[in-house]
């Protein structure tokens, strides 16, 4: 392959999705974590105004980190003079765990946030965006190709090592990973990749991007092979999303069809029924069924749903763990939901992990409340305005909207579509790119 742009920044997106080949020290370290704290150290060596060139935008970060500083600091001193800290070293937590989860959690989330800013320290001109989404394109395209090829050599064989060994025994399905980590975080690298090349492919290809329909394709096939219910649906509602945010007739019917299409898998066969109705079907049986498939969601929803200051400004970073061990909530909980692993394991505080809600949007508003998630959409939302005449807006606006609406995947999902929206303000800090404004012909043309 000829490399026509920054090879350091095709890498720097190439390792994101392989997430199987993350350090644990203390948390798992993965490419995905390390890069904001990464791009923050750049920071620490550069002198630029990262807020030039949209004050409002800079003003609601501030004033976002304020807050989470805030209700984390607060929450942090209640634990620690309620005891709940040392009731998590009862449970089972060592002290470093417990007295740091909520730290380092801040951190994370912090770095996570300010990446779309500080991205723009090494993102330089047009070709430094399509290098790193290359990069994490093609890091997706190894994970599905060579890594699902060695997984499904190694369970042939019998020797499947305890990384790669992700098989549905109750409807004996072996799931694909890849190098992507368990089949649910795998399916979620591959879904924002798919849906890049979508948007992007709808929105005229302001990104350079090599044999997009054929990615497309292989990303779509494992997606399908990961068994990942919430990658299912997260995969339907987000393209369903790209597609009409075209207002394109032609473009809506093709997607009319390709639903038709999967609508009419189930009964292709007996087999393909059973695995459609075991991994999709019956969790719609009822709430409570649903709800006992994705248990860290359903005990966020009811301890959200049993405490309105909680709702209103959240427990703090990571501190809902701590907010569940003083709780007595486990009694009013769906039997389903009470017996899933982590949930009793929690209550009879035996948990020596924390938890935390598998969707981003959930994940932030148990930490942060109402408020904190209102102030990051907004602050996200003027950053995107703040793209306005570049080439690249449509395709943010459109990207952003399928991952707002698709939030039920893990929360890596959309830590990764944050490090996207940081790589293209970068572009736009550097004004490296013919700026012409967008029309409403051009919006609406296909």
């Amino acid at each position: 392959m000829k490399f026509t742009y920054n090879k350091k920044l095709y890498l720097i997106g190439y390792f994101i999705p392989l997430y199987t080949f993350s350090v644990t020290v203390l948390v798992q370290w993965s490419w995905y974590k390390l890069l904001p704290i990464y791009l923050i150290f750049a920071v620490a060596f550069s002198s630029k105004d990262f807020f030039r060139h949209n004050k409002n935008s800079g003003k609601l970060v501030f004033f976002l980190i304020f807050y989470m500083l805030t209700v984390t600091g607060y929450s942090y001193i209640n634990y620690l003079l309620t005891g709940l800290f040392e009731q998590a070293i009862l449970s089972g937590q060592s002290s470093i765990r417990a007295y740091g989860h909520m730290i380092v959690q801040l951190i994370f989330m912090l770095a996570a946030i300010s990446q779309i800013y500080y991205f723009r320290v090494i993102i330089k001109d047009d070709n430094d965006v399509d290098a790193i989404v290359n990069g994490y394109i093609s890091g997706n395209i190894l994970s599905a190709t060579l890594g699902s090829s060695i997984q499904i050599l190694l369970y042939k064989l019998n020797i499947l090592p305890e990384f790669f060994n992700y098989v549905d025994s109750a409807a004996g399905l072996f799931r694909i990973s890849g190098f992507g980590g368990e089949p649910k975080q795998f399916a979620s690298f591959a879904l924002l990749a798919l849906l890049i090349l979508v948007a992007n492919e709808l929105t005229g290809s302001p990104i350079n991007i090599n044999n997009a329909r054929l990615k497309q394709t292989i990303l779509l096939l494992v997606i399908v092979l990961s068994f990942s219910t919430s990658a299912w649906i997260g995969g339907a509602i987000g393209l369903s999303v790209t597609f009409i945010a075209v207002m394109s007739f032609r473009r809506i019917m093709k997607l009319v069809i390709l639903f038709a299409v999967i609508i009419c898998i189930p009964f292709v066969s007996d087999s393909v029924y059973e695995i459609i109705n075991h991994r999709l079907l019956t969790r719609f049986a009822s709430f409570e069924t649903l709800l006992s498939f994705v248990p860290k969601d359903a005990l966020v929803l009811y301890m959200l749903k049993s405490d309105w200051s909680l709702t209103l400004f959240g427990a703090g970073a990571g501190g809902l763990h701590y907010q569940a061990i003083g709780s007595s909530l486990i009694s009013s909980l769906p039997e389903k939901v009470q017996r899933a692993g982590i949930i009793h394991a929690v209550f009879e505080k035996k948990a020596e992990t924390s938890f935390s809600a598998s969707s981003f949007l959930l994940e932030f508003i148990s930490q942060y409340g109402l408020i904190g998630i209102i102030l990051l959409i907004s602050m996200i939302a003027m950053t995107i305005k703040g793209l306005s005449g570049s080439k690249y807006y449509k395709f943010t606006v459109i990207l952003s909207l399928a991952v707002l609406f698709s939030n039920s995947l893990s929360s890596i999902y959309t830590y990764v579509y944050l490090s996207i929206l940081g790589i293209l303000c970068g572009n736009r800090y550097n004004n490296s790119f013919v700026s012409e404004p967008v029309t409403t012909e051009q919006w609406s043309h296909n």
